[in-house]
Formats: structure tokens, sequence, C-alpha cells
């Protein structure tokens, strides 16, 4: 009789103890998604027009959290790589939660709770990621070539637009750390060789390639993934859209004419342009 009362008080306190935990995940997630109303994203300033990866994820970004309609102040910085953590733009700060870049924004979202993000935890996940990396480092690598290592699209538009706002002589440090970097990354992805040399041919092939893989995967599909997008479209709007709208490289023919199967992944980007981006939603950061 007593072991028999012993266990009864034993799953009598085991009941209270499971819903005393219900009642504070229930809690955790309305504060979750309280605390995601107070949201900053924080932009490079004065680089919009130019193809650079981190004005693509810049883009990005700012789609993504439209995606998940999240209302947000949009602040552009001139120094917002180096108000980032890792050094590099853009990065959101919400509460007193600061995350800098796509891929870690998008994770830290779906963390949180946001419904737009929530594919990165199911079984496509492992898809998503493959091809959003896919998408991040074949693209990035073109963008960081036609901007640094073809010469007059370096001298005419890089360089000015990553040194303005700097006096002189930092603005030629700026342009001269920005490069270096660049090609230390290329020599990392390429090889030691490959990384310093350019060649349209090259640059062309490597933008034909990534943009047919992604067609096939979408096929005659508004989105990737199901009926909405993720953040595969809103890194897709942020590539595709500079691709499509600066012409470089400069004094040759533009990475856009050099796009394969230009109407789906178009398909793609309106579908995340139309609904999503647009003036209305963000409040723009005074100062």
């Amino acid at each position: 009789m007593i072991i028999s009362s012993g266990i009864d008080n034993f799953l009598q306190r085991l009941a209270e103890v499971k819903a005393l935990s219900t009642q504070f995940r229930a809690v955790s997630v309305v504060r979750t998604r309280l605390t995601l109303r107070d949201v900053s994203l924080y932009v490079q300033k004065d680089t919009q027009d130019l193809p650079l990866p981190e004005t693509a994820e810049c883009l990005a970004a700012n789609a993504l959290l439209r995606i998940c309609g999240l209302r947000f102040d949009l602040c552009e910085k001139q120094n917002t790589e180096y108000m980032s953590p890792s050094g590099r733009a853009p990065f959101v700060k919400c509460g007193s939660d600061i995350v800098s870049e796509m891929e870690p924004i998008a994770r830290y979202l779906c963390g949180r709770g946001v419904a737009a993000c929530s594919r990165l935890d199911s079984a496509d996940g492992p898809r998503l990621r493959a091809l959003c990396s896919l998408l991040q480092s074949s693209l990035s690598a073109a963008e960081l070539r036609v901007c640094w290592l073809h010469d007059a699209t370096r001298r005419s538009l890089t360089d000015p637009r990553v040194s303005s706002g700097y006096p002189w002589p930092l603005c030629r440090f700026v342009a001269f750390q920005k490069r270096r970097r660049a090609i230390h990354w290329l020599r990392a992805v390429d090889g030691a060789k490959g990384g310093a040399t350019f060649s349209l041919e090259q640059l062309y092939d490597q933008v034909d390639r990534v943009c047919s893989a992604l067609s096939s995967q979408l096929g005659d599909a508004e989105f990737f993934f199901g009926d909405s997008a993720t953040q595969l479209e809103a890194l897709l709007y942020g590539h595709l859209y500079l691709l499509l709208t600066v012409p470089v490289p400069l004094g040759e023919p533009p990475l856009a004419k050099h796009l394969a199967d230009p109407s789906g992944l178009s398909r793609g980007l309106l579908g995340v342009r139309g609904p999503h981006v647009g003036n209305h939603w963000a409040k723009e950061c005074d100062g």
C-alpha cells in the first residue's frame, strides 16, 4: 500500500511538471513573437547598384523579412560592415540579439518560430540548404570576379562606389583592402592560381551553369518549395536582380544576356518582388 501510494504521488507530480512545461513553452512562443516586432535591418549605404555579394545579401535579407511578414526599421549606414559582429553586411538587431549575414539570419528567424523559415527544420531542409549554398557560392564568385578582376569595371564602378564617403587617402586603402579580401576568397575557392585570373568565358559559363541548375529545379512552379517563398527565393532575388539590372562587365556583353532560361528564373524573381518588395513595408531608420 505504501509503495502504491508513493507511485501515485510520483505520477501526479510528473503530470504537474508536464503541465507547467507546456505552459512555459506557450509563454516562450508568445514572448518570441512579441520581441520580433522590434527588428532593425542594417544594410550598406551607397552600394545599391553595385553587384557585390554583400549588396545581394542586403537585398536578400530585406526580401526575407518581408516574406516573413515582419515590420522592421531599414537602416542604411556607411559603416554597416564595421558595426557587424562578423564584419560583413547585412545584420539584424532584435532586442539585445544581433545576427549578421543571410544564412545565420534565416536560422535565427527559424529558431524564433517564424513560419516562413520553418522549412530549414523540415524534410526539405537539406535540399533547401544545398540550393542556397550553390546559389550563394557560384554567383558570389562571379560577382567578385566581374567587380574586382575586370579592370574597366573596377576602375569605373567598383573602386569609386566602395570608397565613397571616405576621405583621401583612406578611400584608396578601403578599396585596396576589399579587393585583397575578394582575391583571397576566390583563391580559397578556386585554388591559388585560379583566384586571381579573369576570363569572360569562365565568368559567363559559371553564371550559365548555376542558372541552368536552378531553372531545372524550379521547373514550371512559381516557388521552389510549395506555394510560398523561402530564403532561397530571397537569395535569388538579391543576386538575380543585380545581374539583370546592372550592365556588367563594363564594355563587354552584360551578364544578363548570358543567363540561362531567363523566363523561368525571372518568374521566380517576380514571384518575390511583386508581393513582398515594396517601400510601404519598412520604415527608414533616422540617422
